[in-house]
């Protein structure tokens, strides 16, 4: 769609499909990231059962996959329309 040679003729539409489409990069790449973790953390296990890793390694793998759910799971919480919206707190 942002090939086609008419894209540009309404800029407003234009940069909404665009926020869209970097959006979306986002969470494939965010979830990409943790699924290459885990992959990672599933082959160290298995080295690990062969006696070919530590457990502090295994460990340290386990916590960056753990935080990287954690974070993805946090940002799908704020994934409503509003969310991305600045805010005023007052107290």
């Amino acid at each position: 769609m942002t090939q086609a040679p008419d894209f540009w003729n309404d800029p407003k539409e234009a940069e909404k499909h665009l926020k869209k489409i970097s959006s979306m990069k986002y969470w494939t790449s965010a979830y990409n990231t943790v699924r290459k973790n885990f992959e990672d953390l599933q082959v160290l296990f298995e080295f690990y059962e062969e006696g070919e890793a530590s457990e502090e390694e295994l460990e340290n793998q386990y916590n960056v996959t753990l935080e990287l759910i954690e974070d993805l799971e946090f940002k799908n919480m704020l994934g409503q329309q509003e969310d991305p919206l600045g805010a005023i707190l007052k107290i």
